[in-house]
C-alpha cells in the first residue's frame, strides 16, 4: 500500500454554492426531545440562526457519511458551527458461541477526528448515548445487537449553551473538552451503555475492558498517540476495500496522512485513487451511481479535499510531487452530458478551487479509464 504524506497550511478552500438545511430547532426543544437531534439543523434562538450543527451516528468516519453532514453546515453563513459526536458506540452483537467471524461493532472518537474539526472551525460536542431498542431484524435477531441509540439530549443541549456563550477559540474548546473526556465522560458512558444493556436484553462488548480503553487512552499524555496508530490502521484497511459507491477504474488506493499547521498530531485518511504522471500526483475521489448522481454522492470527496486540495507537497518518501486533485463522477443511468448538466453547480464549485471534475456517463463507462488518463495527461503538459 503506498502512503503519500504532507503538510496542510491554511484552508482556503471557496465555498461557492447555496446549500441549505431546512431542520431547525431551540436549545429548549433539544433539552426536552432527544428527537430534535437531527443530522444536520439549524439552531434559532428566537428569528436568528446562532448555529449550524451536525450529528455523527457513530465516531466512525467511514459509517454514515458524517463529512456530507459537518460540510453542509460549513456553507451556512454568520452562526457558529457544530457537531455532534458520540465517543464510543456500541452495536452489539458480541456472542462468539454465534459466530464463525468476527461481528458486532465498538467504534471509538480517534484524535484526528478532533483535528479535523479544529481546522474547519467547528466546535466539537462528544456526547454519548442513553437509549437504543434491540435489534429485532430478522437477520440481527440472533446476534442480540441494539440499535435506535439516542443521545442524552439534556447533556448536549447544556454543551450547545456553553458553546453560544464561550469566549474560547474552537481550538481551545476543542482541546479542553477532548482532554476531559477520560475524567467527566468515561464513568457515565459505561453506566448508561450498562443500563442500555440490561434493559434491552443486547450482547454489547465488555463494558469493563471498555470502560478502561476510555480511561487511559483518552487520557491527555495519550489520547494523541494511541488514536493516531488506530487511525492510520482504519485508513490502511480502507484503501483494500470498495464499496457500490465507488467505482475506481483500476487507479489504486493509498493512504493520506498529514500534519495541520499549529494543532498538533497527524491526520490519516485514504483516497480512492491515485495515478503519477513526472511530478505531478493526482488523487481521485471516485463516485457512482447506478441510477443518477447527485450533489450528495459527492459532498464526501469536498470534504476531503478541504484538505487534500491545501497542500502544496506531498512525499512518498523517496519523491516529492506537486499534487492535482480530482473528482470523476460516474453513473450507469446517465450520460456524460447529463452528469456535468445535473451537476453544475458542483463543477463550477471544483473549477474555483482547482479541482478537476471529471464526468463519467453511461455511454463512456466502457472506456472510462481511457477517458481519465486523456484528460490528466492534458493537464500534465500544460
Amino acid at each position: 500500500m503506498t502512503k503519500f504524506a504532507g503538510k496542510l497550511l491554511k484552508n482556503n478552500f471557496q465555498r461557492t454554492r447555496n446549500v441549505t438545511i431546512s431542520n431547525f430547532t431551540t436549545v429548549d426543544e433539544i433539552k426536552k426531545d432527544q428527537d430534535e437531534i437531527k443530522p444536520t439543523f439549524l439552531l434559532k434562538d428566537g428569528i436568528e440562526t446562532v448555529a449550524a450543527v451536525s450529528c455523527w451516528v457513530s465516531p466512525k468516519r467511514t459509517r454514515s457519511y458524517p463529512f456530507a453532514r459537518v460540510l453542509h453546515t460549513l456553507y451556512q453563513k454568520d452562526c457558529k458551527k457544530i457537531t455532534i459526536i458520540p465517543v464510543v458506540k456500541d452495536e452489539g452483537g458480541n456472542m462468539p458461541e454465534l459466530r464463525k467471524k468476527p461481528y458486532g461493532d465498538r467504534d471509538y472518537l480517534q484524535y484526528a477526528t478532533v483535528m479535523m474539526m479544529t481546522f474547519l472551525g467547528v466546535y466539537l460536542i462528544p456526547a454519548y448515548y442513553v437509549d437504543a431498542e434491540l435489534n429485532n431484524r430478522p437477520s440481527e435477531r440472533k446476534k442480540m445487537k441494539i440499535t435506535k441509540q439516542k443521545f442524552d439530549s439534556i447533556f448536549i443541549s447544556k454543551k450547545i449553551q456553553e458553546i453560544l456563550k464561550t469566549k474560547k477559540t474552537v481550538q481551545e474548546w476543542n482541546d479542553s473538552i477532548r482532554d476531559s473526556i477520560s475524567e467527566d465522560l468515561a464513568d457515565v458512558i459505561k453506566e448508561k451503555y450498562t443500563n442500555i444493556q440490561r434493559k434491552t436484553g443486547g450482547k454489547l462488548h465488555d463494558l469493563d475492558v471498555m470502560h478502561k480503553f476510555l480511561k487511559n487512552t483518552f487520557d491527555p499524555d495519550n489520547f494523541k498517540s494511541k488514536s493516531a496508530r488506530s487511525s492510520a490502521g482504519a485508513a490502511k484497511g480502507e484503501t483494500q476495500t470498495s464499496n457500490k459507491k465507488e467505482k475506481t477504474f483500476g487507479f489504486p488506493k493509498a493512504q493520506i496522512s498529514f500534519n495541520i499547521k499549529d494543532i498538533p498530531g497527524e491526520c490519516d485518511l485514504t483516497t480512492d485513487g491515485y495515478h503519477i504522471i513526472n511530478e505531478t500526483l493526482f488523487l481521485l475521489e471516485c463516485k457512482h451511481s447506478k441510477n443518477g448522481i447527485k450533489a450528495d454522492d459527492i459532498e464526501d470527496a469536498l470534504f476531503k479535499y478541504h484538505f487534500f486540495n491545501q497542500i502544496n507537497e506531498f512525499s512518498d518518501g523517496n519523491s516529492t510531487y506537486d499534487t492535482k486533485t480530482v473528482i470523476v463522477a460516474s453513473s450507469e443511468g446517465k450520460t456524460t452530458k447529463e452528469i456535468l448538466s445535473e451537476l453544475n453547480e458542483i463543477s463550477e464549485e471544483c473549477e474555483k478551487n482547482s479541482i478537476i471534475f471529471i464526468p463519467i456517463g453511461k455511454n463512456d463507462l466502457k472506456n472510462g479509464k481511457e477517458k481519465i488518463l486523456q484528460k490528466l495527461d492534458s493537464i500534465a503538459k500544460n
